[in-house]
């Protein structure tokens, strides 16, 4: 551990607690969640919306996590791999992005996003032929994802926390399945899973909304309250940081689920507004909210330092 660095647990981090140690922790926080940057979330977007299509069996799809890939690399992170599994008798390819925490590195946050998509719900949709952009479903929660990556690149963290880009999630989640299976199997210590999931269509202004998943249903009681615990601390991060109005719910279908069936602590985001383009071919750039996109962005930044107990310190400030 950095003997420079003084960590924050997350209970003594909120910056509504009035020590001077909590309100400098506050004040970087907002200084941290100032630098997403919305022409980034624009262009990460509209590259992956203009492969036309990036389902699993596509060879754009297979294009898309390369350059996913490529983005890490260009961050600087030296630790960026593929993990390879098979579906339907194809090698698919997770995209996962690790960086390494200077305190307790044993143990991992991981923040992830699915990067595949689909146009079944559309008429006479064809895989091979029809396009399926998926601006919503999911490249927006993969934009927020690099955009979290790209800020804390040369951030000295506590925890190790894990990028990860999931393919295969619009055919029952096997992406995520096949790395939640690999994490167990490796006894992992995963503090926490974070997924974004379609965080591209609100409320209408000026009430923007946005739904926090948690687990209520795992067969550890004990996971359930941590769940519990970690969704009362991003609801607080949208109310401090952003512009949202959080409402908790429970966990729906989504990456998280593998995580959450092996015992593993999760939550996951979500628009509140009902889109009317989900798994359609009129899932374009031009129908979703890149304003409420950076938004979520913030938040979920914000609650990753929180929950990382951030660590205070001439290296950060």
């Amino acid at each position: 551990m950095n003997k420079n660095l003084e960590l924050h647990p997350i209970e003594n981090s909120n910056p509504s607690n009035g020590s001077e140690s909590s309100k400098a922790f506050g004040r970087y926080i907002t200084g941290m969640v100032d630098k997403v940057s919305l022409p980034d979330i624009k262009g990460t977007i509209a590259h992956l919306t203009g492969y036309s299509t990036r389902f699993t069996f596509s060879g754009k799809s297979a294009e898309a996590g390369q350059w996913i890939h490529e983005q890490f690399i260009n961050m600087g992170y030296p630790d960026v791999e593929y993990q390879d599994f098979s579906l339907c008798d194809s090698l698919q390819k997770n995209v996962v992005c690790s960086k390494e925490g200077r305190g307790q590195s044993d143990k991992i946050l991981i923040l992830c996003a699915h990067y595949d998509s689909t146009a079944k719900s559309t008429t006479g949709w064809d895989w091979q032929t029809c396009p399926a952009p998926g601006a919503n479903d999911n490249a927006s929660g993969v934009a927020a994802m690099l955009e979290i990556a790209r800020i804390l690149r040369n951030v000295n963290m506590n925890y190790t926390i894990r990028f990860i880009a999931f393919t295969g999630e619009e055919q029952n989640l096997w992406g995520s399945r096949a790395y939640a299976d690999y994490a167990l199997s490796n006894k992992m210590n995963i503090v926490l899973v974070i997924n974004l999931d379609e965080i591209g269509y609100p409320d209408a202004k000026p009430d923007w909304k946005i739904i926090i998943g948690e687990d209520q249903g795992n067969h550890m009681p004990l996971k359930n309250a941590e769940s519990h615990r970690f969704a009362q601390v991003m609801k607080q991060a949208a109310a401090d940081y952003t512009s949202l109005t959080s409402t908790i719910l429970d966990i729906w279908t989504s990456d998280h689920m593998p995580f959450n069936s092996a015992g593993y602590v999760v939550i996951g985001v979500s628009q509140a507004g009902k889109y009317p383009h989900s798994h359609e071919v009129t899932d374009v750039y031009a129908n979703i909210d890149i304003d409420y996109v950076s938004e979520v962005t913030r938040m979920t930044l914000a609650t990753i330092l929180q929950v990382d107990g951030m660590q205070l310190g001439k290296n950060n400030l």
